[in-house]
């Protein structure tokens, strides 16, 4: 990569340009102070930590041409940005040179390469920042990646009088780190007194202001294991040892102990589907079963352990495992007792000494253990007994451990919004209803479009993430549907996976099929077009038969922990959908959509995990050769003459004007929710007082004239 600009060419015309750009494209632009501390030049910037910097601060801040420095504030209110950034003294060391390889082996190259191609940017200090967004998860805080011991010429006089006191202290120093939520980075082409070197901060060759690639989050994750594999030097802790009330030449020759001197990691791991990918000295990396590209874990090191990163496996995460642990966790349910009695039958090890040795490694949680006969109980509430060899948990056993206490409801996550604050959740079953012909799947699609590109749907917004499309019907015509939406988004329907197979949820082999298919893919929105096709056979009034095709439903839902919206016709009575009662129950959401003449209406009859909302009005608009849908602004709806509708037009002009601004930084702005948000810009649009412009990110709100005294 080389610098678009060169150093001396830049001038606060520059940076003024670049402030624009950024605030344009929905980043949080702010100035930095002129003194080498790196800071935002503002009285006091958490405020923008969750509110966007407006036109008319961004032209008061850099308008005069005279700031030499922006920076953005990272997180949710920039759309999900995150940088991350390798330090200069890790360049240094050549990291170019270890990481490559790594990457290659780990699968994550081309993710590598699409950040450094995307949005790249040198810093004064000789580092490397790559800013891109997150496509299906919340920017979490700032994180180190990678780290090392201090070197003695790094040291300065406090940590030298510090280690001369304590000489095992250890200095660390940062080699790659983040920049998540609340965070702020200076950003190109940033120059002068802005850093304390009088060195700038360079665009690479491909880099645009305002233009940053967006990656996943299994991406993220498997390109930060692999970079903190390969570059972080941090002392590896001692493993935690489990208590014991006699010495090991008191016990003998323990099975565990002497399976494990004659036993290879890559003879535990390789018969459960684990892969070897890479090795770093004395240091394996392995792959878990079901997964594609990135590390899950590694073997080796001073302590000969097993440390595994991914919590989509059987092991503990982060913690030291054993060779025998990690025997006994992947063959016997995690019973130590029963792992211990199978290799002594298989001739390892003496015979164990009589006297009770008190703990056992499993009843020890240090050790990454537990027992699963008391396992969720207080000590000594359940009488003890010899487990049996090779006994795994029992169904009961199980329950015990799943028992939670009013402080263990904390642990239960809160609803993931996935459509709006209360439209449309992740990790649930929804259900959209209507009869024939009223554009129930015209709207599962404009969903389904919004969600996987991360457009806001109908002003509403969404948390992006991949789509799978089970087209069961009407495959003919899906393709003239999704040109005709491409051409008003003006952009493609990148991110959904449309599945032309009426895969029957009756048939095990075929439906156990989509589950592992929706498994890998791990769409935040899954779309059953329609239950009809997908349930041919199933007796659709029997509470029996409609039970299994529930069971079959969340299956699905639980392979990916997707919304799956299952679009259904409407039943006889023209309310519900058509069929038994039990998947009434069953569904999180249900939504009805009717039809009258172009005017297309959305109503929520069930909200199990928010509020029912406000009925959305929509118009179907000619498109291309098909039909899209839009807001209905000519919808009936009350005059603007209420007292909260003029309190938000004073209000709104108060502090906007007649700017345009997004839906979003209004909401922020006045303090209102959604729903409320739209009902009422709605009434003000059908008083002439409001106008709506753009749509999907592009959409903006503002006020025609200043508001009529009251």
């Amino acid at each position: 990569m080389t610098a678009a600009l060169e150093p001396a060419a830049l001038t606060a015309a520059d940076v003024t340009a670049a402030a624009y750009q950024w605030h344009q494209a929905g980043f949080c632009v702010l100035p930095v102070k002129a003194d080498g501390s790196k800071a935002p030049d503002v009285t006091t910037w958490t405020r923008y930590q969750r509110e966007q910097s407006t036109d008319r601060q961004i032209k008061a801040w850099f308008g005069n041409h005279k700031r030499a420095g922006l920076g953005i504030v990272c997180g949710a209110v920039s759309g999900g940005l995150e940088m991350f950034e390798l330090e200069g003294r890790c360049l240094a060391d050549g990291a170019r040179d270890k990481l490559v390889p790594a990457l290659e082996a780990a699968g994550v190259l081309d993710v590598w390469r699409r950040l450094v191609n995307g949005y790249a940017e040198w810093t004064p200090s000789g580092g490397l920042h790559l800013l891109y967004r997150l496509a299906d998860r919340e920017v979490p805080g700032n994180t180190k990646v990678a780290q090392r011991p201090a070197r003695e010429n790094e040291l300065d006089d406090r940590e030298r009088e510090i280690l001369r006191k304590n000489p095992d202290k250890i200095f660390r120093r940062v080699l790659a780190e983040t920049r998540g939520e609340g965070g702020f980075v200076v950003a190109a082409p940033s120059h002068g007194t802005t850093h304390s070197s009088g060195r700038p901060w360079v665009l690479a060759k491909k880099a645009q202001p305002g233009r940053v690639p967006t990656i996943s989050w299994d991406e993220r994750v498997a390109l930060f294991a692999a970079v903190h594999a390969v570059l972080d030097e941090t002392p590896e802790p001692e493993p935690v040892q489990p208590r014991s009330q006699l010495t090991r030449g008191e016990v003998g020759e323990r099975p565990g102990d002497v399976w494990a001197a004659q036993t290879d990691w890559s003879d535990i791991l390789t018969p459960h589907g684990w892969h070897h990918v890479y090795r770093r000295g004395d240091m394996d990396f392995w792959r878990r079963p079901g997964k594609d590209i990135g590390w899950s874990a590694r073997t080796g090191g001073r302590h000969d352990g097993l440390y595994v990163w991914s919590t989509s496996t059987e092991f503990p995460t982060e913690v030291h495992i054993s060779k025998f642990r990690a025997h006994a966790i992947l063959n016997h349910g995690g019973n130590d007792s029963a792992a211990a009695s199978d290799l002594r039958r298989l001739g390892y090890g003496g015979q164990p000494d009589e006297r009770r040795l008190a703990p056992s490694p499993a009843a020890d949680p240090a050790a990454g253990g537990h027992s699963a006969e008391h396992a969720g109980w207080p000590d000594g509430t359940v009488p003890e007994r010899p487990a049996d060899e090779g006994e795994q948990p029992s169904h009961l056993d199980r329950l015990r451990a799943a028992l939670v206490d009013s402080a263990g409801l904390d642990n239960i996550p809160d609803p993931d919004p996935l459509v709006g604050a209360d439209i449309l959740f992740r990790d649930c079953l929804a259900w959209m209803v209507g009869k024939p012909g009223c554009m129930k799947s015209f709207t599962a699609l404009d969903l389904a479009g919004c969600v996987a590109t991360g457009e806001t749907w109908q002003g509403y917004q969404v948390s992006q993430g991949p789509v799978l499309y089970l087209v069961a019907e009407g495959v003919r015509g899906i393709k003239k549907r999704v040109r005709a939406w491409e051409q008003s988004m003006g952009r493609r329907m990148g991110g959904v996976y449309f599945l032309p197979v009426a895969v029957q949820s009756k048939n095990a082999s075929q439906w156990a099929a989509l589950v592992d298919l929706a498994s890998e893919l791990r769409p935040a929105l899954v779309v059953v077009d329609t239950q009809a096709r997908v349930t041919v056979g199933v007796e659709e009034n029997s509470n029996t038969e409609m039970g299994e095709f529930v069971h079959q439903a969340e299956k699905l839902r639980a392979a990916s922990a997707a919304c799956v919206l299952i679009v259904h016709h409407i039943g006889r009575n023209g309310d519900t959908g058509r069929g038994a009662t039990t998947l009434d129950g069953a569904l999180s959401t249900v939504i009805k959509v009717t039809k009258d003449e172009d005017r297309v209406k959305l109503e929520c009859q069930k909200n199990k995990d928010g509020t029912e909302w406000e009925p959305i009005e929509l118009r179907a608009v000619p498109t291309g050769d098909s039909l899209v849908l839009m807001v209905d602004n000519g919808a009936t709806q009350p005059k603007a003459n209420s007292a909260a509708s003029r309190k938000w037009v004073r209000e709104w002009w108060s502090i906007f004007e007649a700017d345009p601004m997004t839906p979003a930084k209004l909401m922020a702005t006045l303090g209102v929710a959604e729903s409320t948000f739209y009902r009422t810009a709605k009434e003000l649009i059908d008083a002439s007082a409001a106008a709506k412009e753009g749509r999907g990110s592009a959409t903006r709100y503002r006020l025609l004239h200043a508001p009529t005294p009251t």
